[in-house]
């Protein structure tokens, strides 16, 4: 199956500063795809480029097998976008404004009426079609930002900070939609809510000063990734680091020790513990840990930064 969203190798600089390097993603049918990083780490830059709002210096990205750079109305014709802040023009009602948009992206007249009325029932705008935008909430406002990105039935939907500002009530709503959304194309999603990247997300991509820091399916924060060892004295360095299967180890404590490894977990805690037995290494304890997504966005965003 062909991703509907690729970039390989892309970078990017403003002056002499690089805001992205060396980014690569791909993003199939149906995946949402979180991107999260601290302010300034190069997300909106990678949402521009996406887009094709910004040139790449280097690299290439394709939506639907389009390239962006060489066919770019026709990459951008597969292409679903709301902005930090929905582009809307708040004078219009909510027909007037989503029959614009539609026509924008070539729709004919009568594939118009028939998207506008799906997407206003999606998005559940049927009540509001006549209202002017900015008579409407926060929470209708997104919805009518939702609405514009998918009226043309687009195979990839970027977003950027959908649930921004909305009320607990709006922001499940806003989730829910999020999740419908899926079955139609495939969404990159830029958010700093943690709890929503867990709810609605398949994959996560980190940013650290416009490099990628960390990539992984959400499935596998399910999973314990890590092993963590408690000892009577001393930490028996030397024998842990003979393990090739063992591909991290941080001090903790001066008795405990946490060990991230490429092997199935159960085989390795079984290995050490035998050895640890016939060694005399005084282990104490040992047992898998699960990191949270807060746990490895602390480790390698935020605590990294310092």
């Amino acid at each position: 199956m062909e991703p509907i969203i690729q970039a390989s190798n892309v970078s990017h600089h403003y002056g002499h500063q690089q805001s992205v390097a060396e980014l690569s993603l791909t993003l199939q049918h149906g995946e949402v795809m979180a991107l999260l990083g601290t302010n300034g780490a190069g997300k909106t830059t990678t949402l521009r480029l996406l887009t094709g709002e910004l040139a790449p210096d280097t690299g290439n990205i394709s939506i639907n097998n389009v390239d962006l750079n060489q066919q770019p109305l026709k990459a951008k014709q597969q292409l679903g976008y709301l902005p930090d802040s929905a582009p809307l023009y708040e004078d219009l009602s909510v027909d007037e404004y989503l029959t614009y948009c539609a026509r924008i992206h070539g729709l004919s007249r009568n594939d118009t009426r028939t998207r506008l009325q799906k997407v206003k029932q999606f998005c559940e705008l049927q009540a509001v079609g006549q209202r002017l935008i900015k008579r409407l909430s926060k929470g209708y406002q997104q919805r009518i930002g939702i609405a514009q990105a998918i009226i043309h039935k687009p195979k990839a939907i970027i977003l950027d900070e959908p649930t921004n500002g909305l009320d607990p009530t709006q922001i499940q709503e806003m989730r829910d939609l999020m999740l419908h959304l899926r079955n139609d194309a495939a969404i990159l999603l830029s958010t700093h809510q943690l709890n929503e990247v867990e709810q609605v997300c398949d994959r996560v991509l980190m940013l650290k000063q416009g490099r990628t820091v960390f990539c992984e399916n959400i499935d596998t924060l399910q999973q314990g990734n890590k092993i963590r060892m408690r000892f009577l004295c001393a930490i028996p360095h030397e024998e842990l680091n003979k393990h090739e299967s063992i591909e991290k180890l941080v001090d903790l404590s001066p008795t405990m020790v946490e060990v991230s490894s490429s092997e199935k977990l159960d085989t390795l805690k079984s290995t050490l513990l035998a050895q640890a037995q016939k060694n005399d290494w005084g282990l104490v304890e040992i047992y898998d840990v699960q990191e949270t997504l807060e746990d490895i966005f602390v480790s390698e965003v935020l605590r990294s930064s310092h």
